[in-house]
């Protein structure tokens, strides 16, 4: 479990790194025009933006997935519960055969 830390710090420390690194290299200013305003900002700061988005939109999808599966999971295992105690009713009304 400590492994598994260590390595996921590790790993955001590292993208940190590199995060910063190329804000710092790509720090023009772009206009970007939406529909309803209109921003003005580091192209970094644009680009990050975009991925933090397209990262929540994605959970968003995931999560809503998820939980279909999830809700058709319990459906089946009531199905499968209900399955198992009519069979076991039918193997107890069965006649016990003896070798």
């Amino acid at each position: 479990m400590a492994r598994t830390f260590a390595l996921a710090l590790l790993l955001f420390v590292f993208f940190a790194f590199v995060s910063a690194l190329f804000a710092s290299v790509n720090s023009q200013v772009v206009t970007v025009n939406f529909l309803i305003f209109e921003g003005e900002q580091a192209i970094s700061l644009w680009l990050f933006a975009a991925f933090v988005a397209g990262g929540l939109i994605s959970m968003l999808i995931c999560t809503l997935i998820i939980v279909k599966l999830s809700l058709s999971n319990k459906k089946l295992q009531k199905k499968l519960t209900k399955i198992q105690r009519s069979d076991q009713a039918l193997m107890s009304q069965m006649p016990q055969t003896t070798l």
